[in-house]
């Protein structure tokens, strides 16, 4: 027999971050449930769908030595519980391990008893590793928004709906393509270096952004385990599993060219260029375009015999004057995890090449849509 008394608002706490890893669909029945063990005085939960998920822990919780072990809580009529149980003090929760009896949820004047599975029959994932890296949590979190915008997640290529780990010296960069843009953020090694594989691993996006969930609630560093076919990212009290996207990731060099002009614009006033100049574009086509001349940076569009837009900000450029077409909303979405305030650098060789935007450890590379006129 499980039972056991936890604080309620710790409990949706974890409850809310590990039912983000419980697949939407699923031909295992037993994965739509949240596994859950109390053992030494320690609550886990868990949720995967055979290749990702996440594992998260509190101590705040009590129970007698008799009363330790696992049971599954199906995952949307317990969410509907821990959100109606707001307000109260704590949760008593208890059940058979074996799913004969139901799981039951005790708070305030409410009782309320789920039938469940064996916990027995729920796929464990072994995330124990030797080999690991530490990097700072909130600069990982910042790095994943920086570039996981720039994956395909629809592409029939596997690897480019994924993001590429590589180990550069003292820092670990984060690399995201679709063959059109090139985004790139890197991240400085904790205290911890650690030692990290010759592959560079490439990572799927749904543990990413678990790996986000988990780096919202920890102040220190993620230690990553990369070892075979699995990457473990370990966030204080929960854990973020995963297996690596197969393939070849492909060349940046196509991408990454010599630059010769260049340019700096506020975050905000180029956000604005590309907002406005988006209103009057074609939904297929989706083309602007950006120009540099003295003191000034526009950005235009036209929508046959519909309209068109010209919208200027004045800018300390002084070089030639420079404009290329590309399509807006990489840039759109790498600006939008950018500071307002800030100054991003831009760079160009010419009109036919791609543009490089830059901001501290992160940059985008995005080529022209077509020769500008």
């Amino acid at each position: 027999m499980v039972k056991f008394k936890v604080n309620r608002d710790e409990f949706a706490r974890i409850w809310n971050m590990v039912v983000r890893a419980v697949p939407g669909r699923t031909p295992r029945e037993v994965l739509k449930y949240v596994h859950l063990r109390v053992l030494d005085g320690m609550l886990t939960l868990t949720a995967h769908d055979s290749r990702d998920g996440l594992t998260v822990s509190t101590t705040d919780c009590e129970t007698g030595k008799h009363h330790l072990g696992e049971l599954l809580l199906p995952h949307e009529r317990t969410s509907s519980i821990v959100k109606e149980s707001d307000g109260a003090e704590s949760l008593i929760i208890s059940g058979n391990q074996n799913g004969v009896e139901p799981v039951e949820f005790t708070f305030g004047q409410s009782v309320f008893r789920l039938q469940a599975e064996s916990a027995d029959n729920y796929p464990h994932v072994t995330t124990e590793m030797d080999r690991a890296v530490a990097v700072p949590a909130a600069l990982l979190s910042t790095a994943i928004a920086r570039v996981m915008f720039a994956a395909d997640a629809k592409a029939t290529n596997y690897v480019l709906s994924g993001v590429q780990f590589n180990n550069i010296g003292d820092r670990i960069e984060l690399r995201a393509t679709d063959q059109r843009v090139l985004a790139k953020s890197s991240v400085p090694m904790g205290e911890m270096p650690g030692v990290w594989p010759d592959r560079h691993p490439i990572v799927g996006l749904q543990v990413l952004k678990l790996v986000q969930v988990a780096c919202r609630e920890h102040d220190g560093d993620v230690t990553i385990h990369c070892d075979g076919s699995v990457i473990v990212f370990e966030a204080g009290n929960t854990t973020v599993f995963g297996r690596l996207l197969e393939g070849r990731f492909p060349s940046v060099d196509k991408i990454e060219l010599k630059h010769t002009g260049g340019a700096s614009v506020m975050v905000r006033d180029l956000a604005w260029l590309l907002r406005m100049a988006s209103i009057t574009t074609e939904r297929d086509s989706n083309a602007i375009t950006l120009e540099f001349d003295a003191g000034e940076v526009r950005s235009r569009s036209s929508i046959d015999k519909l309209g068109s837009s010209t919208n200027t900000r004045v800018n300390a450029y002084s070089g030639e004057p420079y404009s290329v077409v590309l399509d807006p909303q990489a840039a759109q979405r790498w600006l939008s995890v950018l500071p307002m305030e800030a100054n991003v650098s831009l760079a160009w060789e010419s009109s036919e090449d791609p543009v490089l935007f830059a901001y501290e450890s992160s940059s985008l590379v995005v080529a022209p849509k077509v020769a500008a006129t």
